[in-house]
């Protein structure tokens, strides 16, 4: 079972549409949206992502922090939270 979906859009988006269409040799427009629904599903960021991003932030803030020879205090290190 299929659903229709069908909106508008601007004539600048729809220019915008045609020409990515056209330079990846996408056919419908169905196919286009089809495209881009799995595009994002399958490429935005993951919790696991997310995390890896923080151990990184938080790991290069340590390197800091020993290099100037002092680890603020856990009061210190939320007081922006």
């Amino acid at each position: 079972m299929s659903t229709t979906v069908s909106f508008k859009i601007s004539p600048l988006m729809a220019y915008e549409i045609d020409k990515l269409m056209h330079d990846e040799g996408i056919e419908s427009k169905a196919e286009f949206f089809r495209f881009l629904l799995k595009f994002y599903k399958y490429q935005r960021p993951t919790p696991l992502d997310e995390f890896d991003e923080a151990h990184d932030i938080f790991e290069q803030q340590l390197k800091t922090y020993k290099k100037r020879g002092k680890i603020p205090s856990i009061k210190e290190q939320l007081k922006d939270v």
